[in-house]
């Protein structure tokens, strides 16, 4: 499930970590993205137990397209990818003030 507020979209990721030094990180439109926590995007994970989730500020028609999780294995140098894949459209409904 994506969640949508104003114009923010959040996507939950459905890979757990297994060793601390694993990454998670997700593709838009099979390209890794870049995520900080000043900029578009950013991984939020609210408790160590609960799943990241990819959280993009200011959702336009931009950001259309495919989104997928995934999480580098740093132990056995392998990555795995959520079996879930969100197609993101814009509805034309955002409020942009």
């Amino acid at each position: 499930m994506v969640y949508y507020f104003g114009n923010i979209a959040i996507l939950p990721c459905n890979l757990e970590k297994i060793y601390s030094s694993d990454q998670i990180f997700f593709t838009f439109n099979n390209t890794m993205i870049a995520v900080s926590s000043v900029d578009k995007y950013k991984l939020v994970q609210p408790t160590v137990t609960s799943r990241t989730k990819l959280l993009i500020r200011n959702f336009n028609f931009d950001d259309q397209g495919f989104y997928r999780c995934g999480l580098l294995d740093t132990k056995l140098k392998t990555e795995r990818y959520d079996r879930i894949t969100y197609h993101l459209l814009v509805d034309g409904k955002f409020n942009n003030h």
